[in-house]
């Protein structure tokens, strides 16, 4: 689905059948700021911006 499709994000999420426009809405703002959309979920902004050291790098 493009963007200037002009739908709305109620049909978006009914066509792909997401219970909630919210997470639709999410989505979008996400790809227009250029953020990716991968999981995130457990991970804090502190282990994103120092990385994280393999054992064998300690």
């Amino acid at each position: 689905m493009d963007e200037n499709e002009g739908m709305s994000c109620q049909a978006v999420a009914k066509k792909l059948d997401i219970p909630s426009c919210t997470q639709v809405k999410v989505w979008v703002k996400k790809c227009r700021n250029g953020e990716s959309l991968g999981d995130q979920r457990g991970k804090t902004s502190e282990q994103e911006s120092i990385g994280w050291l393999s054992p064998n790098e300690i």
